[in-house]
């Protein structure tokens, strides 16, 4: 769900001075205009009996007679889950002090960039060079193209992440090729509007993770790739696609600093997971979380603790090459399927399953 002009909700407990850009006459230059505030939305779910701490301060958690109800919140924008009963009543509760409204977040940027009827693609990224020295001409000033697939690939959608990450390197000076390039990822997208994360009942919760490093993936300024995916009860539930800052010196270099950053999120996705199964009543994690590394090297100097467990894996058996490279549709499907990125479709002819259990 979406909070509709979130920024007029909460009142400011101090005075905010705004410059108004020349060209535009305001009648009263000292207007207050009440924007949003997290606190707002905080203070009310806490009257409504949802609980939250300092580890995860944007999830809220209810328990209620018939299980409970986690709200995540991001901005303006809101992930319900529970059973039926649950996401119905918290929806209610959040109308009735904030103007809502359902997301239908994929037609609606096709439809924004006329993409809406196009011929579909089957994997985002075609063609691995884009540099922009070999197509001087300028096509996107703004990049508005790539802020609207940000969204999608940090949300629900994994499988673009790697493409919406290396074209976002771009978006100050794109070219037309970029934007052929763009068009690719809104017509894979038209073609799998339906795709998404499912997580099934009664699946084993076992929390683990898989890191690989793309060595000098961009050549031109010498930095490598880092990507990490974690999978609870099979689907994806936290992953990135990101250009190193470093300079990493050899290939082992570059595992390590992924790894690095891979355990981090580890430690806080413990954390986190462990705040809201207690919250609901679930126990905690106990056992350490394995993390899945293909470099041997790698895998030798690093140390198990009590959180983390590093194992070395196939390399064509890493889901986590989905974030770090352009692939072929073949490998490509393997390691969506991987991180359980299903289409709506498929799971009914399957299974019957419906709306609400997804």
């Amino acid at each position: 769900m979406d909070v509709v002009t979130a920024y007029l909700y909460g009142s400011l407990d101090s005075e905010i001075y705004i410059k108004v850009p020349d060209g535009i006459n305001v009648p009263n230059h000292m207007a207050n205009r009440n924007m949003y505030c997290y606190n707002c939305l905080s203070e009310f779910l806490s009257l409504k009996g949802y609980t939250k701490n300092d580890d995860c301060p944007c999830v809220f958690i209810k328990k209620t007679s018939s299980g409970f109800c986690i709200i995540s919140v991001y901005v303006a924008d809101l992930n319900i889950i529970g059973n039926e009963t649950d996401i119905n009543e918290a929806r209610h509760h959040l109308k009735t002090e904030f103007e809502m409204k359902d997301l239908v977040y994929i037609q609606k940027v096709l439809e924004k960039f006329n993409m809406d009827k196009s011929y579909p693609a089957k994997t985002p990224m075609v063609v691995r060079s884009i540099d922009m020295n070999k197509d001087p001409f300028l096509q996107m000033e703004e990049g508005e193209e790539i802020l609207a697939q940000i969204y999608l690939a940090n949300s629900t959608r994994p499988d673009i992440a790697f493409t919406v990450n290396l074209f976002a390197r771009y978006s100050a000076s794109s070219t037309k090729h970029h934007w052929n390039e763009v068009k690719n990822v809104f017509r894979y997208l038209n073609g799998t509007r339906d795709l998404g994360l499912f997580y099934g009942r009664n699946q084993e919760q076992t929390l683990v993770g898989y890191t690989y490093a793309g060595y000098l993936s961009d050549p031109c300024n010498a930095r490598s790739q880092t990507s990490f995916v974690y999978l609870q009860g099979g689907a994806a539930i936290s992953w990135k696609s990101s250009k190193q800052t470093l300079v990493a010196t050899s290939t082992n270099h570059s595992e390590i600093i992924a790894l690095y950053e891979a355990s981090k999120e580890c430690v806080w996705l413990r954390r986190t997971i462990n705040h809201m199964l207690q919250s609901c009543g679930l126990g905690s994690i106990e056992s350490p979380t394995i993390i899945y590394e293909d470099n041997a090297a790698c895998v030798v100097q690093m140390k198990t603790g009590k959180e983390i467990n590093i194992m070395q894996t196939k390399s064509c058996d890493n889901l986590v090459d989905l974030f770090t490279k352009s692939l072929p549709y073949s490998s490509f499907s393997k390691c969506v399927k991987g991180i359980d990125v299903r289409r709506f479709r498929d799971l009914q002819e399957s299974g019957g399953v419906n709306l609400t259990e997804i």
